[in-house]
């Protein structure tokens, strides 16, 4: 990813690939970052360098989870790197929990992925960058039983699980109708669907639900406690 020309860009290597990981994932927090960047150098290695980052090329908000926050590119960063100032803005009420839930997802689950910017996607997957739907949609590769599929992540926000199934097929229904070479990719099994959700009573009802009437495509269902958090502010922590 491209830093431009800038006299302020980073000199440190380690410190560009945060900014570029911050910039694949709207956000980041200290745990994605331990997780990411300080393993085997440890907490302090991290405050060092979170130290020399935030001011001049990321800020720090709060999360909404006890007393945790999360980092977002600065204006003048978010030029830096080719993306657009809006990208530093606050995230809204469903755009954080969203943003917080993809990052944990491919950050923080135990099995490790990459959230696809829309430049990745736009050139390994042209056809299904240029869908309307692929502006407000997030994508990874998801390795299952060896093979690597497109997925798509789709962020419960409540409500009950049925809705949450027909959301993903309808999704399949028009993909299949509207994008040229996507009932390829599901014939040739290369595409997916990862659905993170608050709860594991729902998590179970959604993997039950799909026993019973698959969707045309392999899905995880992968459970973040903390949604229910940012979901329902009110909520302690």
């Amino acid at each position: 990813m491209s830093y431009g020309e800038c006299n302020g860009r980073p000199t440190h290597q380690r410190d560009r690939s945060i900014l570029d990981h911050v910039k694949r994932y709207r956000i980041t927090t200290n745990e994605a970052l331990l997780t990411r960047f300080f393993q085997p150098d440890g907490l302090n290695a991290l405050k060092t360098v979170r130290k020399r980052l935030v001011g001049p090329y990321l800020q720090s908000r709060p999360l909404g989870i006890a007393r945790r926050h999360y980092y977002q590119l600065t204006p003048a960063t978010a030029r830096m790197v080719g993306e657009p100032e809006e990208v530093a803005a606050p995230l809204g009420m469903q755009a954080l929990p969203r943003a917080f839930a993809v990052l944990a997802f491919c950050c923080l689950s135990g099995r490790p992925h990459e959230r696809l910017h829309r430049d990745e996607l736009r050139e390994e997957y042209p056809e299904i960058a240029a869908a309307s739907f692929a502006a407000h949609a997030d994508f990874c590769i998801d390795e299952w039983a060896g093979r690597a599929r497109l997925a798509r992540i789709i962020v419960d926000y409540g409500g009950e699980y049925p809705a949450l199934i027909r959301k993903c097929r309808a999704f399949l229904q028009t993909a299949r109708q509207n994008i040229a070479g996507f009932a390829d990719m599901l014939h040739q099994d290369a595409f997916a669907i990862v659905i993170i959700t608050a709860e594991e009573t729902k998590k179970q009802s959604i993997i039950s639900a799909l026993a019973r009437h698959p969707l045309e495509v392999k899905v995880r269902v992968s459970v973040l406690p903390e949604l229910t958090i940012l979901l329902n502010p009110r909520v302690e922590s």
